[in-house]
């Protein structure tokens, strides 16, 4: 492709989306279980004044993904974030350590009641290391996607499930993301390579019978990203003379 101006677009590629371990995928999981080294390489902990609050997913060396009701009113400030990574146990994160983030992007549609577009960027102020330094504290689940019509019936949501939602978990409860889990990642995998379909979003309670999770749906949030890292900062496109 070209810029206005007639120059050339270069992209720069980066491996993403493969886990350093294989993942046994199971069909039914009595809550979390601890994660192995290497497994989930792209999630990370948003820890204001030395205290987790949310967590993210990387998509590039600068970018990372989460909720936007991570960083409403005074946690909109990208000053009072710190971002870390590889590091995965909360005993191993300090105060001091970790990246600073330089940019917070909202949605601008984002709503504080609904949470339709329940999406943000961040962008690091340091481009990550990738030194495989990790521990192991991370918990996952398995959860299935639910479909929207179930979700919106009225012994679940009642209509509340919008376009830019997905639901996954099961409705008779006991498995579930809950408070400390907005902005983490929702991935499934397809020929080796894990892939973000939602960010940890909402819900009613935790693991309740009916309630299950909402996230929100990357598939509407694809273009709305990639116009941010484009347009707004140049990182991840870069003109170049023909």
């Amino acid at each position: 492709d070209y810029c206005e101006s007639g120059n050339v677009v270069s992209l720069r590629c980066i491996e993403c989306g493969v886990s350093t371990k294989s993942t046994t995928i199971m069909s039914r999981i009595v809550g979390g279980s601890m994660a192995t080294l290497g497994q989930w390489p792209w999630q990370v902990s948003l820890h204001v004044q030395g205290t987790h609050v949310c967590g993210g997913s990387i998509i590039t060396r600068e970018w990372l993904v989460t909720a936007a009701h991570c960083v409403e009113g005074q946690f909109s400030d990208p000053s009072v974030w710190n971002v870390y990574a590889g590091i995965l146990s909360q005993t191993e994160m300090f105060s001091g350590l970790g990246y600073r983030v330089q940019q917070i992007i909202s949605h601008p549609n984002y709503d504080t009641e609904s949470k339709d577009n329940d999406v943000a960027l961040m962008k690091l102020e340091t481009q990550m290391s990738f030194t495989g330094k990790t521990a192991s504290d991370l918990n996952y689940v398995m959860v299935p996607l639910i479909e929207s019509s179930t979700c919106n019936s009225v012994s679940v949501y009642d209509g509340m499930i919008l376009p830019t939602m997905v639901c996954a978990g099961y409705l008779k409860g006991g498995i579930d993301s809950c408070q400390g889990d907005s902005g983490g990642p929702l991935v499934t995998n397809k020929n080796s390579v894990w892939w973000l379909v939602g960010d940890t979003s909402w819900g009613t309670g935790c693991a309740g019978p009916n309630r299950p999770g909402v996230y929100g749906n990357m598939t509407v949030f694809t273009d709305w990203i990639y116009k941010n890292m484009q347009v707004k900062y140049f990182d991840f496109i870069k003109c170049c003379k023909s």
